[in-house]
Parts: structure tokens; sequence; C-alpha cells
């Protein structure tokens, strides 16, 4: 196994929950407009937890 492939998957695993963690903490962050959002596509606001 060569060094490139050895930290390869872990990084790319890393920068994926990055991608994940950066989303949830801007939905947080903008938490009436993600609700409208999701009533003016015909979701209940109700369903995203606080």
């Amino acid at each position: 196994m060569t060094e490139i492939a050895r930290y390869a998957a872990p990084l790319g695993r890393l920068c994926l929950a990055a991608i994940f963690l950066l989303a949830g903490v801007q939905k947080l962050g903008g938490y009436a407009g993600v609700q409208g959002y999701m009533e003016a596509m015909g979701v209940p606001g109700a369903l995203l937890p606080w």
C-alpha cells in the first residue's frame, strides 16, 4: 500500500463529514428560512427538530 492510498480514504471521509456538518450548521443558523422552505414544498415545518 502506498503512502497516498494509506491516507486517501480517511481524508475523503473527513471531507465528506465536513460537507454534511457545514450544511447542518447552516440550516440551524437559518432555522425560520428552512422551515418556511419545507412548508412551501409541502412538508410540515413541525418535522424540523429543535
